[in-house]
């Protein structure tokens, strides 16, 4: 008993503090080995602190030049559209400009031959800017092998944008001196057709090897892989040198004092000067002036689903969306179609934020950077929160009615906001669809017989249909939706356009992905097409 007694009493004492002892030890080796860690770390800390400040001068310096590349080309913008008026013999008058433009739109008038390009040149001042310019253009785009030219044709590994699984498939590819053309994979299917000038190069970063590279257009960013590294490094000085090729073209080709917009001996292009003449009423509507989501001055981007003007940076989240919730366009370097500018001359950023903002707190909505003392990441991802809560979560809408599938109100919630949106539609009242679209209304929801909105409009409406409300609709619809028919004669949009012979709306529907439909049949077995031979309505037809 006694022998058992001592031992637990060492245990007690000289046990218990040997324990302590073990302990102190190893807690002392374990932070020894760690600020030795540390201590090493510490010197690749020294010159990292150096490479982060060289990246922060180099990052200022590009965007001090990219700031004054910017002024450059908007004064000389402005100088090229005061010629522009003063060669076309007259002033331009918008009266009516509605109906004039849908009219254009419907019909699918493009720019001039020139593209984005000519959008680009400055008119008489692009000596000037292009040689002011050259060196800071530069610096966001990297310059290829002169040696390799500017043209190429060949077959690159293109992945494929499957949710599920994304593999590698072989496409022919041709750089041909301002356009990159991916083919498809049935070749005799027209090509995709990219216009460098508002492209991107860039090597992927996470491919050791050196063998893939990037395309990034203004929609969509392209990944392709060579077989070898050369070969990859061949593509991109190729696309390298085809873009700058072009963009300096566009900076260094002056218009001569007898030259029109469009390059021509003193003749315009009617729809150049009716897009530009789009554009000028698009800035000069209320609250165009600033960026719809930071007040940014003088935006160059434009949302044209939504019909608001924005800043890049916003425009750059505005992507990070999905086109399901914003398509943009650049006012500035893309070619864009008076059909692509509809929307945006019927809505414009006031009229917009006094429905998405109408119960927006004080002090919520970000403002541009003024000053390099502001945290530019900390403000980037203030603008996200708010944007994302703007556009997709829509935080700052007033409701007018209860829609929440948890409220025994909201069944007739649904109804009345479909009542409003056919009241929207027959009275041609673009705030009001606007506030039935921000309450989450289906713009193409089903009444009596199957008709949606846009049936009853076209079925109803006279000459004067507003082409910006069928165009809001549309673009702003579901994919699935856009090909709902009546009950009793199954027909679609399409062939509701052709009965009624409305061909501007024709253009609007076959431009906003409803194309498969144009084989649908309706319950006589008729396609929209067949129905045009028996009205002969030529225009349809040839649509």
């Amino acid at each position: 008993f006694f022998i058992k007694a001592n031992d637990v009493k060492t245990k007690k004492r000289s046990g218990l503090m040997q324990y302590l002892i073990d302990y102190y030890t190893a807690q002392m080796m374990y932070f020894e080995e760690s600020v030795k860690t540390l201590k090493h770390l510490g010197c690749y800390m020294q010159d990292m602190v150096g490479t982060v400040e060289e990246l922060r001068s180099e990052q200022d310096e590009e965007r001090r030049t990219l700031v004054r590349l910017r002024d450059e080309l908007r004064t000389a913008m402005a100088e090229k559209e005061t010629a522009g008026v003063l060669t076309s013999g007259g002033s331009f008058s918008l009266s009516g400009v509605g109906n004039t433009a849908a009219s254009s739109a419907g019909s699918g008038a493009v720019g001039a031959a020139s593209g984005s390009a000519a959008a680009a040149a400055p008119g008489g001042t692009a000596n000037s800017a292009s040689s002011s310019s050259g060196a800071g253009y530069s610096l966001h785009q990297s310059q290829g092998n002169r040696a390799h030219g500017t043209c190429k044709i060949g077959y690159l590994m293109k992945r494929s944008e499957g949710k599920v699984k994304r593999v590698w498939q072989k496409r022919r590819a041709t750089v041909d001196e301002d356009r990159f053309l991916l083919y498809h994979a049935d070749e005799s299917k027209p090509p995709v057709s990219l216009l460098l000038l508002t492209c991107q190069v860039r090597q992927s970063p996470e491919d050791r090897s050196k063998r893939a590279f990037r395309l990034i257009s203004n929609n969509r960013t392209y990944y392709f892989q060579c077989d070898s590294g050369p070969e990859a490094e061949h593509w991109v000085s190729v696309l390298n040198n085809a873009k700058e090729k072009v963009f300096q073209a566009a900076m260094g080709a002056p218009l001569s004092s007898g030259a029109g917009v469009d390059g021509s001996d003193g003749v315009s292009n009617p729809s150049e000067n009716l897009r530009a003449a789009i554009i000028r009423e698009i800035r000069n509507l209320p609250g165009n002036n600033v960026c719809a989501d930071c007040c940014a001055p003088d935006p160059e981007w434009m949302s044209t689903n939504l019909g608001v003007l924005i800043c890049l940076e916003c425009c750059g989240i505005h992507r990070d969306l999905g086109v399901h919730i914003s398509r943009t366009q650049s006012l500035v370097m893309d070619d864009l179609t008076t059909a692509q500018l509809l929307v945006s001359r019927f809505v414009g950023n006031k009229m917009f934020n006094e429905v998405f903002e109408a119960v927006m707190p004080e002090n919520v909505k970000p403002r541009a950077a003024l000053n390099n003392s502001v945290d530019l990441q900390q403000l980037m991802d203030t603008r996200k929160i708010f944007i994302r809560a703007k556009y997709v979560d829509r935080c700052y809408v007033f409701h007018t009615v209860e829609t929440s599938s948890d409220s025994p109100d909201s069944v007739g919630g649904l109804q009345s906001l479909k009542s409003d949106l056919l009241k929207a539609v027959r009275h041609q009242n673009m705030p009001l669809l606007l506030q039935a679209f921000a309450e989450g209304c289906d713009l193409l929801a089903q009444y009596s017989n199957g008709e949606t909105a846009v049936h009853i409009l076209l079925r109803e409406g006279d000459e004067s249909i507003c082409l910006a409300i069928v165009d809001f609709i549309l673009q702003n619809s579901p994919a699935s939706a856009l090909k709902r028919a009546t009950v009793s004669t199954g027909e679609t949009l399409l062939h509701y356009c052709v009965n009624y012979n409305r061909p501007d709306c024709l253009k609007l529907c076959l431009r906003t992905s409803l194309s498969a439909s144009a084989v649908a049949r309706n319950h006589a077995g008729l396609t929209a097409a067949d129905i045009c031979e028996q009205l002969s309505f030529p225009i349809c037809a040839d649509l």
